[in-house]
C-alpha cells in the first residue's frame, strides 16, 4: 500500500479505538484493514498497537508515529489544495490510476469536489488492487503492471537491467528492489524467497518469467550442452522456483503462482524441439503444482505467449526480418504480442479476480493455438 495511505489507515485506527468502526469509515475489509497497519508495524520495525478484549490503544510508538502521520496527511492536503489553486481551470482528459485501498483514502472523498470544480474535465479512474511481490526477470512484465500498491521484490541475472526496473517501479509509488538471483542455482532462490519473507513477512504472488529460448535448428543439430542449458533455465528454474514459493505459500494457506510457458508448450515448433520439449514440461510442472497447492488455497498458473515484440523474438529468428515476418504471417491475428499484452493476462491470474482458477495455461497467442 502506498506509505500516506498506510499512514491515514492507522490513524483512522486510532481515532476510532478498533478496526471495525475504521474499516467502516474508510468503506473497506476489516481483514485488509488489519493487515495493513500490520504491514506498516512490519515495515517500521515496531509495534504500534496494543491489541486486547477491552479494545486497541497506541503503545509510546505507536502514538508518537501516529502525531507524526498527521502532520504528514494534513501536510499532503496543503499541496493538494496548492496544486489545485495553480491548475484553477482544466479541460481535456484525467486518466487516475490507482490502488482500491488507496483511492478509497485519497480519491474518492475527493472526486465529487474535484469535478465541480473542474466541468470541462473528463475523468477516467482506473482502480486495481495488487499485491506483486516477486518479479523474476522479465523486466517489461513488471513494468507494464504499472504501479503497485504494496512491495515487489524483483530478480535476475542482469544487474543493470534489473536495478533500472527497481528505481522505474520505484518512481511509479512501489517499494522495490532488486536481487540478483540465479533461478538454476538452489541456494540463489532458496536466498530469494527467504528475503521476501524476511522483508515483507510473506509472499503473496510470484511470478517465474526467467527462460531462454536455447539454439534453434533441426533436431539431428541438437547437442547436450543445448539440452542442458535450456533445461537448467526453463525447466530447473520454474521447478526450484515453484519449490521454494511454495514452501512459504503452503504453510500462509494462500498465494498465487504465474509461470511464463509458451505456445510451444502446446504445439510442436519444427526447428525449436529443445525449446519446445522445456515448454511442455513447464505445463506439466504448473498442473501438478496446482493440484498440490490447491487445498491450501495456492493457486498455480501459466500463460502462454506466443511471438512477442522482444529481444528474444530478435534472437529466435537470426535478427532477420523475412524469416520473422515468415513466422508472424502463421500467426492468425497477424502481428506480434506485445509486452503490455502478456502483463495484462498475468495480472489477471495472479490478482482476486481469478480466485477459482488454477492449474490452467492461458494461450496468449493471436490464435495460433485455435487452428
Amino acid at each position: 500500500m502506498n506509505r500516506l495511505a498506510a499512514m491515514e489507515a492507522f490513524v483512522r485506527v486510532v481515532e476510532a479505538g478498533s478496526f471495525s468502526a475504521a474499516a467502516r469509515q474508510l468503506h473497506m475489509g476489516q481483514p485488509a484493514l488489519s493487515k495493513t497497519v500490520a504491514q506498516l508495524e512490519g515495515r517500521l520495525g515496531v509495534q504500534l498497537l496494543l491489541r486486547s478484549t477491552q479494545g486497541l490503544t497506541a503503545t509510546e510508538a505507536g502514538q508518537n508515529f501516529y502525531e507524526r502521520a498527521k502532520r504528514a496527511i494534513e501536510e499532503a492536503d496543503e499541496a493538494e489544495i496548492a496544486a489545485r489553486g495553480a491548475n484553477a481551470s482544466l479541460s481535456g482528459e484525467l486518466r487516475i490510476s490507482a490502488a482500491v485501498t488507496f483511492a478509497r483514502l485519497h480519491v474518492v472523498p475527493r472526486l465529487a469536489a474535484f469535478l465541480a470544480e473542474h466541468p470541462a474535465l473528463e475523468m477516467n479512474v482506473v482502480l486495481d488492487d495488487r499485491n506483486i511481490d516477486i518479479i523474476e526477470a522479465g523486466v517489461h512484465v513488471a513494468l507494464r503492471m504499472g504501479s503497485l500498491e504494496d512491495s515487489a521484490l524483483i530478480s535476475g541475472r542482469r544487474d543493470d537491467a534489473g536495478q533500472a526496473l527497481a528505481a522505474e517501479l520505484r518512481a511509479l509509488g512501489a517499494e522495490a528492489e532488486y536481487v540478483h538471483a540465479d533461478v538454476r542455482l538452489e541456494a540463489d532462490v532458496s536466498r530469494l524467497v527467504d528475503q521476501v519473507v524476511g522483508r515483507f513477512r510473506r509472499l503473496d504472488i510470484a511470478v517465474n518469467n526467467a527462460g531462454t529460448e536455447g539454439q534453434s535448428g533441426p533436431l539431428t543439430d541438437q547437442s547436450i550442452a543445448n539440452f542442458e542449458a535450456t533445461f537448467a533455465t526453463n525447466v530447473l528454474g520454474t521447478l526450484l522456483s515453484l519449490k521454494h514459493e511454495m514452501r512459504v505459500m503452503l504453510k500462509q494457506r494462500a498465494g498465487s503462482i504465474v509461470n511464463l510457458s509458451s505456445m510451444g508448450g502446446k504445439v510442436g515448433i519444427a526447428g525449436a524441439s529443445v525449446y519446445v520439449a522445456s515448454k511442455h514440461a513447464v505445463e506439466g510442472l504448473t498442473k501438478s503444482a496446482a493440484l498440490e497447492g490447491a487445498v491450501a488455497g495456492v493457486r498455480v498458473n501459466a500463460v502462454a505467449p506466443g511471438p512477442v515484440a522482444t529481444e528474444m523474438l530478435e534472437r529466435f529468428t537470426g535478427g532477420d526480418e523475412e524469416v520473422k515476418a515468415g513466422f508472424v504471417s502463421t500467426i492468425p491475428a497477424k502481428r506480434t504480442a506485445t509486452p503490455e499484452e502478456i502483463a495484462q493476462t498475468i495480472l489477471f491470474l495472479a490478482g482476486d479476480k481469478s480466485r477459482y482458477l488454477t492449474g490452467q495455461s492461458i494461450s496468449v497467442d493471436g490464435g495460433y493455438t485455435a487452428q
